[in-house]
């Protein structure tokens, strides 16, 4: 059965990702990332970020983008293969909280730690720290104050 983040992947893409994109700039210029360097993109979405992610670790960067649902890991694959990222970044169903076994140069998580049950982000945080190479990064891009007016909050 469709998770509600499978119905609104679509929509998702052609709504939400063009206000997003100028943080997730400012997310990789922040880093200072080296080519050749690896990051893990958890809660991905389509997969936007990961790909600026992927351009900035080229040549011979690796990203892996994962998210729980199938169809945002569907089109951020699609997305990969049109901008021509495909080479350095991976999409893959996962939980935000699997680290996939290895170590990460970055773990980057954008405006996904509010889908953390509040018992479980500790423990998330804590698996994403044990998951870096020396001198590794968790990046975290999360919402600004509480705003009545704003859709989410309504």
């Amino acid at each position: 059965m469709p998770s509600s983040w499978d119905k609104a992947a679509a929509g998702y893409l052609s709504e939400w990702v063009p206000r997003f994109k100028p943080y997730y700039r400012d997310l990789a210029d922040e880093l200072a990332l080296q080519p050749g360097a690896s990051a893990l993109v958890v809660s991905s979405g389509p997969g936007v970020e990961a790909q600026i992610l992927a351009r900035a670790l080229a040549p011979g960067g690796r990203v892996v983008a994962t998210d729980t649902s199938p169809e945002m890991v569907r089109l951020a694959q699609e997305q990969a293969d049109r901008a021509g990222v495909a080479k350095e970044l991976t999409c893959r169903v996962a939980d935000c909280a699997d680290t996939l076994g290895e170590k990460w140069d970055v773990i980057a998580c954008s405006f996904g730690l509010w889908q953390i049950e509040d018992g479980a982000r500790t423990e998330t945080i804590a698996a994403w720290s044990k998951a870096l190479k020396p001198a590794g990064k968790v990046a975290i891009i999360v919402w600004g104050p509480d705003d009545p007016s704003d859709p989410f909050e309504q």
